[in-house]
């Protein structure tokens, strides 16, 4: 709420990929087999490297896309949105904080900390709950049953009509 804008694409970014990587280890067709070189990363450098070799973005992106290929196919949309937008060093993360004003000669820089412009602040706030639906959408996959005991679909649509609702002058 501070206004940091591309710092929290950072936080959205890293909330799709866990839960990716949980999925990817609860969908494992070796049960424990993921999970193990999971933990054991560190161990040894055979051990990092396997585990980075499991857990590259694309093999656990691929997990979600097998069991649901259009939701997996927006996430990884989203998962891009991120990093456009500050969660990987890049000239839209940083100049959506960045301000020039030319005066008299003159060009004065700023970089917003507290962030003044509403309208980006909207839309990073309205951009984090679209990214905390997706994130429940996939822990969906993982506890099947839990999800259909709460009446998560519904709600989930519930949901997203209030989101769209709230975040509309944004997206207009």
């Amino acid at each position: 709420m501070s206004g940091q804008i591309p710092e929290a694409y950072l936080a959205y970014r890293s909330a799709i990929e866990n839960a990716w990587y949980a999925l990817h280890i609860a969908k494992d067709p070796a049960p424990a087999q993921r999970a193990e070189i999971w933990l054991r990363r560190g161990e040894s450098d055979a051990a990092t490297k396997a585990c980075k070799d499991e857990f590259k973005i694309g093999n656990v992106r691929s997990t979600h896309v097998q069991i649901d290929p259009y939701e997996g196919d927006h996430v990884k949309q989203v998962y891009e949105g991120t990093i456009d937008l500050g969660a990987h060093p890049n000239q839209l993360g940083l100049f959506s904080s960045f301000h020039s004003e030319e005066t008299e000669g003159q060009v004065n820089y700023a970089i917003f900390i507290l962030y003044p412009e509403e309208r980006a602040l909207l839309g990073a706030i309205g951009f984090g709950a679209g990214v905390a639906v997706s994130v429940l959408r996939i822990f969906g996959h993982i506890y099947p049953e839990r999800f259909t005991i709460m009446g998560f679909d519904s709600e989930v649509s519930k949901l997203l009509a209030e989101i769209q609702l709230v975040f509309a002058s944004v997206t207009a």
